[in-house]
């Protein structure tokens, strides 16, 4: 949630962990629901809250400093990992010899239109709040 655009979810799938973190978490909770101690599932799990808990506390102060200090290539490149990420979530994929391609659709159809309507409802609503911030901002100013 530090990125916009990267979730912790969408990293472990990138790493190819996320079934074996997701099946170990499933795993403890249903053998601390039986009221056994798991202690397999267990060490991963920790390990896995506190390499998420370490990592989010030291990058957030990475990306602070960065923002402070070098404000516009930082920019650069969170802009860039938010559009190379928009090939993971890009909603015309087919499968090619069992390997997902995206494509363009050639023809506008019902799936191309409900697209277009969830593109131009985010772009509003991102609109919406730059436009409500800088109010504020001016407001803020003038007072």
């Amino acid at each position: 949630m530090i990125l916009p655009g990267i979730s912790g979810s969408y990293i472990l799938l990138i790493l190819g962990v996320y079934f074996f973190i997701l099946n170990a978490l499933k795993g403890f909770l249903s053998t601390l629901a039986h009221g056994e101690l798991p202690l397999t599932q267990g060490s991963y799990v920790v390990v896995f809250v506190l390499g998420c808990a370490i990592g989010i506390l030291s990058f957030a102060r990475f990306l602070s400093y960065m923002l402070h200090n070098h404000a516009p290539g930082t920019l650069a490149v969170l802009v860039g990992l938010m559009l190379g990420c928009l090939r993971g979530i890009w909603p015309f994929r087919h499968s090619i010899d069992g390997v997902e391609a995206n494509f363009i659709p050639a023809s506008f159809d019902s799936s191309v239109g409900v697209a277009l309507v969830c593109v131009l409802a985010g772009m509003a609503v991102v609109g919406t709040f730059t436009w409500l911030g800088r109010a504020k901002e001016e407001g803020t100013a003038n007072a």
